[in-house]
């Protein structure tokens, strides 16, 4: 699991806003419901894919040399 210092308004404000865009889901845990279980939805993995490919590309071009 990873962690994020991000305060709680800041951490809420940005998960309401994934959520609505239907990148991620929030759900209760079952086992304690105080904690909220976040998940990457299928829109969400299909983004992170599609700008993993775009990061690579502007990487690749920042590293370009001359010889290149």
């Amino acid at each position: 699991m990873e962690r994020f210092f991000l305060n709680s308004a800041t951490l809420t404000s940005l998960l309401k806003r994934l959520e609505s865009t239907d990148l991620v889901y929030c759900k209760r845990s079952f086992a304690d419901e105080r904690k909220i279980e976040i998940g990457i939805t299928p829109k969400g993995a299909s983004l992170q894919n599609d700008l993993q490919d775009v990061s690579v590309s502007i990487f690749a071009k920042f590293c370009k040399t001359e010889e290149n």
